[in-house]
């Protein structure tokens, strides 16, 4: 998962009855193990559902998953997992437009997963954090540090040498996607701004985004006709289709807790670095699954300078946090 997902939940716990429990090597390893796996296939598998099957109803699946996520979001706070806020007309209003940005986002992405092959995917996704870092210079006046505009560069740098060497290069595509960074860089400044957290925690955040964009989602498929040409989709009855399907589905609102599992039973640090590895192995693996990409001395140098970036950043702001509670 990229940086900015929503994945912290409060545990309802009296920290002066209980004494403190640590998790075992076992269950730390796999935590990370977990999180790893579920971060790759997840875009494997959306890729699957949306290009070996042809099912090319993208809004349709995000609806889904929007509709699947709330519900199971509904059960792990019915068994006490996780906990939030109800609905609330006073949170509905504070949350909508981020939803809808939210909403957007998820949309853009997916679209262009659909048509880019994934290592040009994860290095274009990694300009949403440049792009942030602008938008939060023009509306919150942050200044990054040295480091973390030499580690913006790197990704900068890495993404246009990559799309120079990318011999499959559409500028639809690339608008698509660029457009996500975009969008998501809106989203995580105006819930920053907002400080919607600090009222919700992230997974009400996630919560409240999910169950405000399926009125939205389905009046656009409804509208657009999606949803209608979806249901004439000749697949639907197949096995295989079915299985890949509710993997893309239970994987996406499996993703965040495995997040917020991983961060409790090792570290931050050990869950940022797991994020960056899985990026550089699916961007590996990448290269030679659901055909693959044209590889190119300039696609892989931008690839290894992408993803150089954008592990220092992760370094670097990790660093910052830490300095920032010492």
């Amino acid at each position: 998962m990229e940086k900015g997902q929503l994945a912290v939940v409060n545990i309802n716990e009296d920290e002066s009855t209980k004494q403190p429990s640590y998790p075992s090597t076992l269950q730390s390893a796999l935590a990370v193990l977990l999180y790893g796996f579920l971060s790759v296939s997840m875009i494997f598998c959306n890729k699957l559902v949306m290009n070996t099957f042809e099912f090319p109803y993208s809004n349709v699946m995000i609806l889904m998953q929007m509709i699947f996520s709330v519900l199971v979001l509904d059960l792990l706070k019915s068994m006490g997992y996780v906990t939030y806020p109800g609905v609330q007309l006073r949170y509905i209003k504070k949350v909508l437009p981020i939803a809808v940005a939210y909403c957007m986002n998820v949309a853009v992405a997916l679209a262009a997963l659909r048509d880019l092959n994934v290592p040009m995917y994860n290095c274009l996704k990694r300009l949403a954090t440049p792009t942030v870092m602008v938008a939060e210079w023009l509306i919150l006046k942050k200044v990054p540090s040295t480091k973390v505009r030499i580690a913006v560069s790197l990704i900068v740098a890495g993404a246009i040498l990559a799309g120079a060497g990318d011999l499959d290069f559409d500028v639809s595509v690339y608008v698509l996607a660029l457009s996500s960074c975009v969008i998501q860089a809106i989203y995580l400044v105006w819930a920053n701004k907002a400080n919607l957290e600090a009222d919700l925690n992230s997974f009400g955040l996630l919560y409240y985004s999910s169950v405000l964009s399926v009125p939205f989602l389905l009046a656009f498929v409804l509208v657009t006709g999606e949803l209608t040409d979806s249901l004439q989709y000749p697949y639907w009855t197949s096995l295989s289709f079915q299985a890949a399907l509710w993997t893309a589905l239970i994987q996406g609102a499996a993703l965040n807790f495995a997040l917020f599992y991983c961060t409790l039973t090792t570290s931050a640090l050990t869950t940022t670095i797991v994020g960056q590895l899985k990026v550089i192995f699916s961007t590996t693996l990448g290269f030679f699954v659901f055909g693959g990409s044209r590889i190119t001395a300039f696609s892989i140098a931008g690839v290894i300078l992408n993803s150089t970036g954008g592990y220092y950043y992760a370094m670097v702001k990790l660093a910052e946090k830490s300095q920032k509670k010492a």
